[in-house]
């Protein structure tokens, strides 16, 4: 699975988990509030993790569009005092 379509399905299962803790916690007693508060919790990191990931994915698209093609001509290091090239 590649990681942007990985990013989106983490920050989509946060927000349902985050609308169910806020159904559950106005819609219910006193008693599922500690689950509310705590399904609120696991949807955060979640969405850290899923914001993270959605960063790096961004950051490796960008890093391969930036990044020259490999040449057959380029000199190796070792040939660099050979070819001119300092």
């Amino acid at each position: 699975m590649r990681a942007l379509d990985l990013a989106k399905r983490l920050l989509a299962s946060s927000a349902v988990l985050f609308f169910g803790a806020i159904a559950i916690s106005v819609m219910t007693r006193d008693e599922w509030l500690a689950l509310a508060h705590a399904a609120g919790i696991v949807s955060a990191v979640i969405a850290a993790l899923g914001v993270l990931l959605l960063i790096a994915a961004g950051l490796r698209r960008v890093g391969l569009a930036a990044s020259p093609p490999a040449s057959a001509e380029a000199p190796v290091d070792h040939e660099g005092g050979q070819t001119g090239w300092d």
